[in-house]
């Protein structure tokens, strides 16, 4: 959500992913159907401006700190875990 803080105007997104095996895979994506937990193989990028980017990795718009641990907490748990 655009916020106005003193005449500045901002958005606020988050990602979490994860490189594991040398595959990266984006842990706040929803996978596909319910009882699956496959996941895209992601693509390290580099932007001649910007630098690396992992293309295709997800985005979530968020307005305040609960919103931000939500994302946390949602992405730890599709961490890989030995």
């Amino acid at each position: 959500r655009m916020r106005n803080l003193q005449g500045i105007k901002f958005t606020v997104e988050a990602s979490y992913f994860e490189i594991y095996n040398e595959k990266v895979r984006d842990l706040l994506r929803r996978p596909e159907s319910p009882n699956s937990k496959d996941s895209v193989d992601l693509k390290v990028r580099q932007h001649p401006d910007t630098g690396p980017y992992v293309e295709g990795l997800t985005t979530h718009l968020v307005t305040d700190l609960a919103s931000i641990f939500f994302l946390m907490q949602r992405g730890s748990e599709e961490r890989t875990t030995a």
